[in-house]
């Protein structure tokens, strides 16, 4: 129709063959209509014998299009109508008295109304862009919503009888980490403390080790002077799953367990990288272990660790670990939960746990060689003002730990006072890890953030990331230190309990297990929102604070209760298997 245009004169004689020639091809069996679409409402009467354009009937098609407009603005002023709907119920509510007030830390206790002034200690809690971040890695994981959950877990409770003697009980603990043998994490320690305390109370106690990691002689000779057997399981002599994350140590697992036919009366394995599958079908399949109980500890899978530091799955081998954990879950004996939190976790994302669940705190670490120097210091100060010298980021520096937080916080609180941080050393107390696999490392992230922000750039900064845990733990003990442990989500962190048991001047993030692990009067001192500015206000209330107003949190249980439960646990499940031989 362009190049036509130039020789259609609306009302003019048209010579129908130029017309064709340049325009519609007498071949084409649909000229008609689509030189009708693409006109300004004309088209080719091609029976005429006058040759020329005449205007086309529009009845019907003007008529639809019309109705079609009317329902558009019809549609638009909807919209517009429940805008201003919205928008007026939303201003209505903001006028009412009180429902303008900042929520600031202290909100329940204010007197000041109907407009709350931002008083000292007070940071404003409007909504931000990091709030929002921050809230998306929460929802559904640390919401009250889980505990209605947990009436679905069939509660074994655990009878603490005087007579609860496991001399003689054969234990075996599969783990692919363990206190003391690089590279291991909290299950490490958690699995070694509960080791060493089955072997003191004459429990022939083995550890089979299924990690890559080399035995320092020191700590097998510590070992074996405790009661505790030591074996790193040898690598199959068939290639299984080759270089499979799960598969190769479940494996290992079942060729040992094949040897050991029925030697075990209690084996141990962790929820993570769910290397008890194997040994498990091999048990329900009726060939292996029919007189021994496999008890599966949830620490946290493989999957919900990723989740919390925003690592999404990218290999088929990441789903069927996933997939492997959830399936070993449900199928052992026993489910031993550390925390209610991450036990009615799994059963929110799908998990079905088996009907044996027993919720106990993990063995307690047995610190008594460690100084605690805060006993020592509390004689010697008096009421100093700071009484705190030193703020100390207490974890592991990846993104589920929480040190982007803990910047976030530290840069909200410097902008509302400047001058708060200018004598006050700033420190990051854990193993650095990556970012990312374009940023190799989370320490130099948090360098560069500090540099970036012109409140923060002046501070002093310092990394401990070479320390040992006997090294930190004696570093946090210090009461002039102010601890934080800023955790997105946390199953039973051990980081909080050294930090009550060494008496450490610290706050943590109210999230998992972590006010299980808090006796419930001294909640409310310790514990945060993991929002930044909640974390603000709680630091500036902390920073405020003398000497004669810190006061250690205590545990919501005793360390010798628990492990006295611990004991009993393994007693009441124990099935001997010596009658069988």
């Amino acid at each position: 129709p362009q190049r036509a245009a130039p020789h259609c004169v609306v009302g003019l004689p048209l010579q129908r063959k130029k017309f064709y020639d340049i325009v519609m091809p007498k071949e084409s069996p649909n000229v008609r209509r689509r030189f009708h679409s693409k006109t300004i409402g004309y088209e080719f009467n091609g029976t005429s014998n006058e040759n020329h354009l005449v205007q086309p009937d529009f009845k019907g098609h003007k008529t639809k299009r019309r109705r079609f407009l009317w329902n558009l603005q019809v549609l638009k002023h909807c919209l517009f109508f429940l805008a201003g709907v919205f928008f007026a119920s939303n201003l209505f509510y903001l006028t009412l008295p009180g429902q303008n007030l900042p929520n600031c830390a202290n909100q329940s206790n204010c007197t000041i109304k109907p407009k709350c002034a931002i008083q000292p200690g007070h940071i404003d809690q409007s909504s931000s862009l990091s709030e929002f971040t921050y809230g998306t890695i929460l929802a559904g994981r640390n919401s009250d919503k889980a505990y209605n959950d947990l009436d679905l877990i069939r509660y074994n409770s655990v009878e603490n009888s005087p007579d609860s003697n496991i001399r003689g009980l054969r234990v075996c603990i599969f783990t692919a980490e363990f206190g003391g043998i690089f590279p291991s994490g909290g299950i490490g320690y958690v699995l070694a403390e509960l080791a060493n305390l089955l072997a003191s109370q004459k429990a022939y106690v083995t550890v089979a080790y299924l990690g890559s990691g080399k035995l320092d002689e020191t700590l097998a000779k510590d070992l074996r002077e405790r009661g505790v057997l030591f074996i790193k399981l040898p690598e199959p002599d068939i290639e299984v799953a080759p270089n499979h994350i799960s598969l190769v140590g479940s494996y290992k697992a079942l060729l040992y367990l094949r040897d050991k036919h029925n030697h075990f009366d209690i084996i141990h394995f962790n929820d993570y990288l769910g290397h008890a599958i194997y040994p498990l079908f091999a048990k329900r399949q009726g060939w292996l272990l029919e007189k021994t109980t496999v008890v599966v500890t949830l620490h946290g899978t493989t999957m919900w660790s990723r989740l919390a530091n925003k690592q999404y799955p990218e290999t088929l081998d990441d789903i069927s670990v996933n997939w492997i954990e959830r399936k070993a879950i449900s199928t052992a004996d026993f489910i031993w939960s550390p925390s209610k939190f991450i036990a009615t976790s799994l059963i929110s994302e799908g998990v079905v746990l088996p009907e044996n669940v027993v919720i106990l705190k993990n063995a307690p670490p047995n610190l008594d060689h460690i100084s605690k120097h805060s006993k020592s210091v509390d004689r010697k100060i008096k009421s100093i003002v700071p009484f705190v010298k030193e703020i100390v980021f207490f974890g592991r520096l990846e993104l589920r730990k929480g040190p982007l937080l803990f910047v976030d916080a530290l840069e909200a609180m410097s902008k509302k006072y400047p001058n708060i941080l200018d004598h006050t050393k700033i420190s990051f107390l854990g193993r650095d890890t990556p970012v990312d696999k374009w940023h190799p490392s989370y320490k130099e992230k948090i360098r560069q953030d500090f540099l970036s922000s012109k409140h923060l750039m002046n501070l002093n900064l310092s990394f401990l990331d070479n320390f040992d845990r006997e090294q930190a733990i004696s570093y946090i003990s210090n009461p002039h230190r102010l601890i934080i442990i800023p955790s997105m989500t946390e199953n039973l962190p051990g980081t909080v309990y050294e930090s009550i048991e060494f008496g450490a001047n610290f706050i943590a993030a109210d999230v998992g297990g972590i006010k299980e692990m808090i006796h419930p009067d001294d909640s409310d001192r310790c514990l945060f929102k993991p929002l930044p500015l909640n974390l603000a206000t709680k630091l500036y209330d902390k920073i405020s604070e003398t000497y004669k107003d810190f006061k250690p949190v205590r545990h919501s249980e005793t360390p010798t209760s628990i492990r006295s439960d611990i004991i009993a646990f393994h007693k009441q499940i124990h099935q001997p298997s010596s009658q069988y031989w």
